[in-house]
C-alpha cells in the first residue's frame, strides 16, 4: 500500500521529534552529571640538609662536587663557622660557644672539634653512628684501623663522629743536599733531638757571609709554633684542666726551651725576627737552599721546591721516642656527626657515608687532601704514603693551636708574646731556662688571677 505525502511528513516529523527528545535528554544527563576534578600533583621538595663548615667556599672546594654529582637531587645549605671562630670573648665552659651555635642554626649535620666531642654527647647533641653503619652495611675497610680506634675513643668507645679527610705536618728535606755531603737522610719518627741533630750537620755547610740552616718550621716560621711543636708532641700543656694554673714552670717546658734554644745557637732551627705571613716560593730559604729542611702540609713538590733544581725527600715528623707511633700533627677539618635532633638524619648520614666511601677517598688521594680510608694507597700527591699515612692521631695531646689558652679576652696574645720574650732573654741575656721560664710564669699568672677575681 502507497503512504500518502501526508504520512510521510508526519514520520519525518516524528523522527526530529524524537531526536530532539533524545538530544534535550543528553543535555539533561549531562547538565547533571558531576563536574570531575583534575588530580592536583603534589611537587615534593628535594630533602635539603644543613651543613656545617668553616665556610661555605671551604666545604664546596672539598666536599661539594661529590656530593653534588652523586646525589644530584639533594639540596644543602652550608651553614658557615666564621663568626663563632672570630669571637675572642671568653667561655665559662670550654666549648660554649660551639653549644650556643649548635642549637641557635641547628645544622643536621655536625662539624665537631675533637676536644669538645664529650661535652657535645653529654649534652644529647650527637646521634650514636654504630646502628646506621650496621643498617645500612658501612664497609669499614679500607679505614686505617688507628682511625676507627681514634672516632671511637673521641666517643668513649662508641662512633659519633667521622671525617672523610685529615691533614698532617710532614718534614721535607734536601735529598739532594744530604747526599753530596754525606750526611744522614732524616729517617721517619725521628725524635726532635734527633732532627736537630741533623739540622746543626747542614748548618756547618755555611759561610759567614752565605748562613745555613738545618730546619724552618713552617712555610711561615715563628718563633713561638717552633716551641709549640715540641711541647705538643710531649703532651704538654700551658694551663690546667681547670683553667686555674699556668704551667710553664715545670720540668717538661724546661726541657723543651733548653732543647728549642740550643737549636737556635746551633743554626739548626732558622728563626726570624718578625713575624712572616706571605711569601712566594721563590723566597722561600728552603726554595733557595739555604735551610736543608722543612715542615710543611701535603703539597705538591714544585710547590715545596718551586724551580729550583734538587730532589725532595719526605718523612713523618718527629715523635715522643715512648710513644713512636703516635701523632699530634694530625688534624680532621672534616670531622662530622648528625644532629640527635636532626629531621634529616637517614639523609645526612646518606651524605656522610657517601664521603667516606673508597670511590670518593681515591680522588681525594689524587689532590692533596689526605683520606681517612687510606689502606692499599701508596702515592700522596708526588709521594710516598708513608710518611703521611703511618702515624696515628693522639687523643690525649692537643695540637698546637689548641694549647693556647682563651680565659680571657688577648690571653693567647699575652701568652704568644711572654713566649717570645722568655726565649729572646734565654738566647739573647743567657739568662738560665729556668728562671726565665718561672718569670714567664709569674707574670702569666697574675694576669690570670686578676681576670678570673674580675668574672
Amino acid at each position: 500500500m502507497r503512504r500518502s505525502p501526508l504520512w510521510n511528513v508526519i514520520g519525518i516529523v516524528g523522527c526530529i521529534a524524537m531526536l530532539l527528545l533524545m538530544m534535550s535528554g543528553c543535555s539533561k544527563e549531562e547538565a547533571e552529571k558531576p563536574e570531575v576534578q583534575e588530580p592536583v600533583v603534589q611537587h615534593e621538595e628535594k630533602p635539603k640538609l644543613r651543613i656545617m663548615a668553616h665556610s661555605e667556599e671551604f666545604f664546596n672546594q672539598i666536599y661539594g662536587n661529590f656530593l653534588s654529582v652523586k646525589f644530584p637531587e639533594l639540596e644543602y645549605e652550608v651553614v658557615g663557622t666564621e663568626s663563632m671562630r672570630m669571637d675572642q670573648s671568653p667561655e665559662k665552659e670550654p666549648g660554649d660557644k660551639l653549644l650556643g651555635f649548635i642549637e641557635k642554626e641547628n645544622p643536621d649535620l655536625i662539624l665537631i672539634e675533637p676536644e669538645f666531642m664529650t661535652r657535645l654527647i653529654d649534652q644529647g647533641k650527637l646521634l650514636q653512628l654504630e646502628p646506621l653503619m650496621e643498617k645500612t652495611e658501612f664497609d669499614t675497610n679500607g679505614i686505617e684501623p688507628a682511625m676507627m680506634d681514634y672516632f671511637r675513643k673521641l666517643g668513649n668507645g662508641a662512633v659519633y663522629g667521622l671525617s672523610p679527610n685529615y691533614s698532617t705536618w710532614v718534614v721535607y728535606y734536601n735529598k739532594t743536599m744530604f747526599q753530596e755531603n754525606g750526611i744522614e737522610e732524616p729517617r721517619n719518627q725521628m725524635s726532635w733531638e734527633e732532627l736537630y741533630d741533623l739540622g746543626a750537620r747542614i748548618a756547618q755547610l755555611g759561610t759567614e757571609e752565605k748562613p745555613m740552616y738545618g730546619l724552618s718550621d713552617s712555610f711561615f716560621p715563628r718563633l713561638q709554633d717552633s716551641i709549640l711543636q715540641v711541647a705538643s708532641t710531649y703532651g704538654l700543656r700551658i694551663i690546667d684542666a681547670r683553667q686555674e694554673k699556668i704551667l710553664f714552670d715545670s720540668e717538661g717546658w724546661h726541657k723543651v726551651y733548653q732543647t728549642v734554644a740550643d737549636a737556635i745557637r746551633s743554626k739548626a732551627l732558622h728563626t726570624v725576627k718578625e713575624e712572616v705571613t706571605m711569601r712566594l716560593s721563590a723566597d722561600n730559604p728552603f726554595t733557595l737552599q739555604e735551610v736543608g729542611m722543612q715542615v710543611g702540609g701535603p703539597v705538591t713538590s714544585q710547590a715545596v721546591r718551586g724551580d729550583a733544581a734538587f730532589e725532595v725527600g719526605v718523612v713523618t715528623m718527629p715523635v715522643d721516642p715512648s710513644r713512636p707511633d703516635v701523632s699530634p700533627f694530625i688534624s680532621f677539618s672534616g670531622l662530622y656527626g648528625i644532629n640527635a635532633q636532626s629531621a634529616q638524619q637517614d639523609m645526612a648520614w646518606k651524605a656522610l657515608s657517601y664521603l667516606m666511601s673508597e670511590e670518593v677517598a681515591k680522588q681525594m688521594a689524587r689532590t692533596n687532601n689526605l683520606p681517612v680510608r687510606s689502606m692499599g694507597l701508596e702515592k700522596i700527591a708526588d709521594w710516598d704514603a708513608a710518611p703521611f699515612t703511618m702515624l696515628k692521631p693522639a687523643t690525649d695531646t692537643k695540637d698546637i693551636w689548641a694549647l693556647i689558652p682563651n680565659v680571657y679576652p688577648n690571653q693567647g696574645g699575652d701568652v704568644y708574646e711572654e713566649m717570645a720574650r722568655a726565649m729572646t732573654d734565654i738566647i739573647e741575656q743567657d739568662v738560665p731556662v729556668k728562671d726565665a721560664l718561672a718569670n714567664m710564669q709569674q707574670v702569666l699568672q697574675k694576669k690570670l688571677d686578676q681576670a678570673r677575681a674580675e668574672q
